[in-house]
């Protein structure tokens, strides 16, 4: 089922030995359109921290009391790695994220020995609670996979294998120069930062994004909902990502493959009603827009 992004942002966090605060956004990649961490704002039990925390770590979610229950302690939250969130996030707090928490890492991987891949671009998220013992070895970047084997640490694995200090810190310091020397296009971004961003069609502007449909299980970024203010009366139409054509970041400006009459005429988005995306109407709002569906 898709559920409005909005619908979770303040939702309460527990953890297992207790509530540990709200969620404050949620963060995807610009690639794949999913979301990829959820960020955290502990509240008064640890001084306002913010911290974010990936999907993988979710139990279970109670979307009709806006709760989520998480498989972490409050004192593994307490004694994470610290993130300036008024900066953009790197591929090296990722990593150091990834190495506390044990997580899965959901960007492509090189084929290198003793490193290991996980699939496809944009797999990744396990289902919660899963042992780390029971996933795939942990990523790294082409890139960076291979400069690691050339300074002859691609035997090292970066999460489940047990090295000496020596050896860890030689890691994260090969890691880090890596990314640093590769220079790395990486984008990730709130839906904060989005909302209220224009849209603009082939022939002319047709409003701002309101919103975001998430599948519930792959944590997909579905479609954007935009309000089309005055020009179409308040009326609010669905977007895929898909068909995005060009994302101005410094402008805010977002460009789809659509044109302004077949806006008007898609199928009907009624957001006072029971609010529920079906595939009939996903089929339908496709066919009208004369795009392949997702789901085949």
């Amino acid at each position: 089922m898709l559920r409005r992004a909005y619908g979770l942002i303040g939702a309460k966090i527990h953890a297992i030995d207790g509530e540990m605060g709200h969620v404050d956004d949620f963060y995807f990649d610009d690639l794949e359109w999913t979301v990829r961490y959820m960020i955290v704002r502990t509240g008064s039990w640890f001084s306002e921290k913010q911290v974010m925390l990936s999907p993988a770590v979710i139990r279970d979610v109670v979307w009709e009391e806006e709760a989520m229950y998480v498989d972490l302690t409050q004192d593994q939250v307490k004694n994470s790695p610290d993130l300036d969130m008024e900066k953009p996030i790197t591929r090296e707090q990722e990593m150091e994220l990834a190495s506390y928490y044990r997580w899965p890492t959901y960007w492509p991987a090189g084929a290198v020995t003793g490193i290991g891949t996980m699939g496809a671009p944009g797999a990744g998220i396990f289902p919660p609670g899963a042992p780390v013992a029971d996933m795939p070895g942990t990523d790294v970047p082409s890139e960076i996979a291979t400069d690691i084997f050339s300074t002859d640490i691609s035997n090292a694995s970066l999460l489940n294998q047990e090295v000496s200090n020596t050896a860890e810190t030689k890691t994260a310091a090969e890691l880090r120069r890596a990314a640093q020397a590769e220079g790395l296009d990486h984008y990730i971004h709130g839906i904060k930062e989005i909302t209220g961003y224009h849209i603009a069609a082939t022939d002319g502007d047709i409003g701002h994004v309101d919103d975001f449909f998430i599948d519930e299980e792959s944590w997909q970024i579905n479609y954007l909902l935009v309000e089309t203010g005055g020009w179409l009366t308040g009326r609010k139409v669905l977007i895929s990502p898909k068909w995005i054509t060009e994302i101005s970041w410094t402008d805010s400006d977002v460009r789809v493959k659509a044109t302004r009459e077949q806006v008007k005429n898609s199928p009907e988005y009624d957001p006072h009603g029971t609010g529920i995306i079906d595939r009939r109407y996903e089929s339908d709002l496709h066919t009208h827009y004369g795009f392949p569906p997702y789901w085949v």
